[in-house]
Formats: C-alpha cells, structure tokens, sequence
C-alpha cells in the first residue's frame, strides 16, 4: 500500500524511538540486500557526500529537523558545526561499512550510540517544552534527508545505476531507520523503490520547498554556518549557500536563483564535478579513494571518532 504523506505525519504524536529491540533482526531483512546497499554506497560515496551537503543545507529549512540542532548548541559556530558534521558522516560512513546487525560490532555500538543521542535530546526538549520532539514524523523526515536524493534524482548528482542498485540502497535504509527506533509504518524505505520515490516526492513537494520558500528565522545563519565550516577545512571559501542552494535547485529540476558571479562559478564547478563523475567512471573511482583517504586523515586531525 501506498504511504500517504498524512499518514507518515500521523507520527507527529509518537516518539521517535519505537523501542524495537536492537539485538533482534527483523524478519523482513534480505542480508544479502542490505549488503548490496553498502556496495552501491561505497561506489559512489563521493556522490553521496554531495548529496548530505545539497540536503542538509536546504534540509535545515524545516522547522522540525532545525529545532533541535538549535537547542543543542552544538553547531551554532563554524568550528562546532565542523565537528559535528564530521562525527555526523564518520558515523554514517560506519553504518555504510560494517555490520550493523552484529551487537558486538563498531557499526551496531554506532547506531546504538546516535539512538541513544536522539533520545537523550528528545527527552531533554520535551521537558523543557512540554512539546513532543524527535517524532517518528521527524525522524523519518531525516531519513529523507540521508537518501531521498539519491533515490530521486541519482543522474543529477552523478550517480550511473540500476534501479535495482535503488532498490538495494532503500533496503538498506530500511534497516537503518528500523535500528533507530522508526516503526516500520513511519519508515519511508518500507516500501517497493515506486513506493519510495512517491513519497519521497511528497516530502519534497509538500515539506521542504514550501519550507525554503518561507524558512524559519534561523535558518539562513544556522546554514551559513554549516557551509562555513566546510570552509574551514579547505582555508578559503569554497562553499557558499546561494551556490549550494543553486546547485540543490537545479537537481530538483527547478530554476536557480540569480547568483553574483563568484557564487555562479562556485556553481558551475559543482556541476563540471559531477558531469567529470559522471562521464568517466575511472575518475569516479580514482575520487573515491582520495575522499576516503583524507576524510579519515580530518576525522584523526579533529578527533573525531566512533
């Protein structure tokens, strides 16, 4: 059956941790799957990357996912917003490569520990606030954020598939979003790859454009500043949000804003880097290893560990 999106905003009043005991593997997980899914993200793992970019600077436009990174203070600077988005990856990166099903391994304790990190927070807000947080509803609006993307628009952000490779990767998401705590029926991924991409769509269309459109009030600064600690690593200024914002347009098939010209050139190289992606799997593959060679050296320079 079809998720209608006022079905999945039906979790709007139910926490986001379903409680699902993590050391149970549900009945419905195809192993061999779930691993494809993993194969298809290290294949084009710097695609991916582009995509968490794209989607988390216009994600933070959406009230439920911003408030909580607001009230925790934990990227409201440049260099703490570096530092949580790295961790923010590494744990990704962990989940995308090891066993997530054995409780014993690095990737489990991963997932365990980002579970809990929710709840700790959620519990916190909802004291405070007498407001429910971290729903299922918003949770599965993360889960959009992590690879509606991907599913939607592969081609755009230079990814050359299968649907199949889709399908394997909704899998995988699917068995994510189980271990953080989303019911199968708030979970976006619990579907056929035609499923998914009608509701992705629907987030899209019904949630974050009307978002960009009118953002809450702090967003513009809470996305600068994690554009800006990109820049940090790079020591000038690489990124920027209009070009981000262009870029992330563009993919959605929409007209992108006007730009000054060194953000239209930050633009543009986006789109030479994904068209040399796209066009030569051998520099796709050559990028790939370079990445995951200087991501783990940043992570080892700030600390940042799983």
């Amino acid at each position: 059956m079809q998720m209608k999106l006022e079905d999945l905003q039906k979790g709007r009043n139910r926490p986001g941790d379903s409680g699902a005991c993590h050391d149970q593997i549900p009945a419905w997980l195809d192993s061999e799957q779930f691993v494809k899914g993993q194969q298809f993200f290290h294949k084009h793992i710097v695609c991916h990357f582009l995509v968490m970019y794209c989607s988390l600077a216009c994600g933070l436009s959406v009230v439920n996912l911003l408030v909580p990174l607001v009230y925790t203070s934990k990227s409201d600077t440049p260099r703490k917003a570096l530092k949580r988005y790295l961790s923010t990856f590494r744990h990704l990166l962990e989940w995308h490569s090891g066993d997530i099903w054995d409780c014993q391994s690095k990737a489990h304790k991963s997932v365990m520990t980002v579970r809990n990190m929710h709840n700790t927070v959620a519990e916190a807000m909802n004291q405070d606030t007498g407001n429910l947080y971290v729903s299922q509803y918003d949770m599965a609006l993360v889960q959009y954020g992590f690879m509606g993307a991907v599913i939607l628009y592969p081609k755009k952000f230079g990814i050359t598939c299968q649907v199949q490779e889709l399908e394997d990767y909704i899998h995988f998401w699917r068995g994510i979003g189980y271990l953080l705590g989303i019911e199968d029926k708030f979970n976006i991924c619990s579907g056929t790859y035609s499923q998914t991409v009608q509701i992705c769509k629907d987030i899209e269309k019904y949630v974050l454009l009307p978002s960009l459109q009118t953002p809450p009030k702090d967003f513009q600064n809470m996305s600068k500043t994690f554009v800006r600690s990109l820049n940090l690593l790079v020591g000038y200024n690489l990124f920027s949000t209009h070009s981000t914002y262009a870029y992330f347009f563009y993919s959605l098939g929409l007209s992108i804003p006007a730009l000054t010209l060194p953000d239209l050139l930050r633009y543009l190289l986006l789109r030479l880097l994904v068209f040399l992606i796209w066009v030569s799997p051998m520099f796709e593959k050559w990028l790939n290893q370079r990445f995951k060679i200087v991501f783990r050296f940043i992570c080892k320079h700030h600390k940042v560990y799983v």
